[in-house]
């Protein structure tokens, strides 16, 4: 049966979970340990107070399913509890526990599901990959950290840090609000470093190597899991990229999807890169789903361009032709004569040209699906001066033509009227459900560890 070892960094984070503060950020390196004992925190929460309320909340409702509902939580039910009697309710996302209380997960951006915070009252939240949330939403949803009971009112934090212009290294790190930078109460935040290397027992053997393998602004991130300084004068932020990330995009089609081309006019090691970025539109939003930008020939990267174009299905191949505009076409219609074509021709600079799109980022308009670090870097980093930024160019053609330049602002998470709503069927996923009259030093394992929860 496969176990689980507290690695020692989630044993010093046990400790940060049951201090005197309200708050508790864990911030650290990939595969830490972070969303495990947070959320196994929640389960010890949620064993110690009877009919007590305990909320999972993520940007995107199909990453916290993903990861917390379908991943962590399942581990946890396998590797610490397996003979408890849960009820799981797969279709509202909530565990019932024998003892009358709840874990509920929500995703900020199922209006319905965000709006039902506001009509309850917790005792425990955890803001899962809380680089992902905006201020006010989090303030907004902390006013329901209310509930009536005897545990102490927590709420908790975990990501992989990004930028020192977020607002959690602001709140936890300097201790200053965000808004109008006055000092916070120094006894109601705390925080913890973690370690992917700490965690090594727990993960793939090769997890590692990957991290170690990524550019040096991930790798920063990611694996030395500190936060970065933003580079003053770029027009992206890594906060906005962070914000408007997606795992995925399949629970939906695109209503247009173009392939975005900055060719290049060789193949030698002193040649542009040629950038290649597919990106599409969903109603009024945007999302970047592949940077295949390379190093190519004129005839490698026409094959490349049509071979994506049937991969995502795409409208037209969109294609830069400052530098060749009859060489462009020719070489797409080399592969394949029958392809659609559109072509753009570059009459302001460079970034004159991003300034839209870059607005777009900063009203979470735009969803990078998955990681893109050579892309992501170029983006944050790009002053107007030196190399061309090729994949920021094939990305900023992109989107431009799918929004067709226009700025479209979202609207925050502000709500506060409860919609009415019809419960979901319980699918019963464990043996059926009887009265658990094991006390809680059987339940709960390490039970001094807990004793201040």
């Amino acid at each position: 049966m496969p176990t689980f070892k507290k690695n020692s960094g989630q044993v010093r984070a046990i400790k940060l979970l049951c201090d005197k503060s309200r708050y508790n950020m864990l911030y650290g390196s990939s595969r830490s340990g972070k969303s495990f004992i947070c959320a196994y925190a929640l389960f010890v929460r949620a064993f110690k107070a009877p009919g007590s309320r305990h909320a999972i909340v993520r940007r995107y409702l199909t990453n916290v399913r993903r990861s917390m509902w379908d991943g962590t939580l399942q581990d946890i039910i396998k590797l610490k509890f397996p003979d408890v009697k849960f009820r799981l309710n797969n279709q509202d996302l909530v565990i019932h526990f024998p003892n009358g209380s709840t874990i509920e997960l929500f995703g900020l951006d199922d209006k319905q599901r965000a709006d039902r915070i506001l009509g309850l009252e917790f005792s425990s939240f955890l803001f899962e990959e809380c680089s992902e949330l905006d201020y006010s939403s989090i303030q907004v949803a902390l006013t329901r950290l209310a509930q009536k009971n005897d545990l102490k009112k927590k709420a908790y934090f975990t990501q992989n840090p990004t930028v020192k212009s977020h607002w959690s290294y602001q709140t936890f790190i300097l201790l200053k609000d965000p808004l109008d930078g006055h000092d916070l109460d120094t006894e109601m935040y705390s925080y913890l470093k973690m370690s992917t290397e700490d965690n090594l027992d727990n993960i793939d053997k090769d997890y590692l190597k990957t991290l170690e393998s990524l550019p040096f602004v991930q790798r920063k991130r990611f694996l030395a899991g500190e936060f970065s300084d933003d580079i003053e004068g770029a027009l992206f932020k890594q906060l906005w990229i962070e914000k408007g990330r997606v795992s995925s995009s399949d629970e939906f089609q695109y209503d247009k999807t173009v392939i975005s081309l900055d060719p290049s006019g060789s193949s030698n090691k002193s040649s542009d890169e040629c950038g290649i970025v597919v990106t599409s539109k969903k109603d009024e939003e945007y999302y970047v789903n592949e940077d295949a930008t390379d190093q190519l020939s004129p005839a490698m990267w026409a094959r490349k361009a049509v071979e994506l174009y049937y991969k995502y299905e795409a409208n037209y191949i969109l294609a830069e032709v400052n530098f060749g505009a009859d060489m462009v076409v020719e070489c797409i219609r080399a592969v394949d004569k029958f392809i659609k074509i559109e072509t753009v021709r570059a009459s302001k600079g460079k970034l004159i040209r991003a300034e839209p799109v870059s607005s777009l980022y900063e009203f979470d308009q735009v969803h990078h699906v998955g990681i893109f670090p050579e892309l992501e870097m170029e983006m944050t980093s790009y002053l107007g001066e030196g190399k061309s930024p090729n994949r920021l160019d094939a990305l900023v053609w992109g989107i431009t033509d799918l929004s067709g330049g226009k700025k479209f602002i979202k609207p925050s998470f502000t709500n506060i009227e409860e919609p009415k709503k019809e419960p979901g069927k319980f699918e019963i996923k464990q043996p059926e459900y009887k009265e658990d009259d094991r006390s809680m030093v059987d339940i709960i394992e390490d039970e001094d560890m807990w004793s201040e929860m």
